[in-house]
């Protein structure tokens, strides 16, 4: 097995327990370093996305994602000043949004202020994602 240091990174977002599935021996069988990735920018040295297990929210109600995506600037997405696309035709306002990724934290307004603002833009992606994927599944049945 290669060193500690020489392994691929799993950037998966944190707290680890929020998953159905052993995230820490999943990484470990994999051969795979696992990192939060609401608490570091950079992707350097990240797995595969192929390589990468699978895993689930405790809850229930969205699959976690398999990678942590690069911190985005919610502005690049934007569709028009103060909305944000989720489908084609559908927007959803930043305040939305923004009330969106304070709900799926599962924290208090004033603990997610605290947050570093790189963990904040994770959860705002993470809302934005989840907000994806229920207009996909609504455009399912049409």
């Amino acid at each position: 097995m290669a060193s500690k240091e020489m392994r691929p990174v799993w950037y998966l977002p944190g707290p680890f327990y929020q998953y159905n599935e052993d995230v820490k021996a999943l990484a470990k069988a994999a051969g795979l370093r696992i990192i939060d990735a609401n608490v570091t920018e950079g992707r350097q040295e990240a797995a595969d996305p192929d390589a990468l297990p699978v895993v689930t929210l405790r809850d229930g109600t969205a699959p976690a994602p398999a990678k942590a995506p690069a911190p985005v600037k919610l502005a690049t997405v934007a569709a028009a000043p103060g909305m944000i696309d989720v489908a084609p035709g559908v927007q959803i306002s930043q305040a939305d949004l923004d009330a969106k990724a304070l709900e799926l934290s599962g924290l208090t307004p004033g603990k997610f202020k605290q947050l570093p603002k790189a963990a904040r833009e994770a959860h705002v992606v993470n809302a934005l994602e989840t907000a994806k994927a229920v207009e996909a599944a609504r455009n399912l049945g049409k």
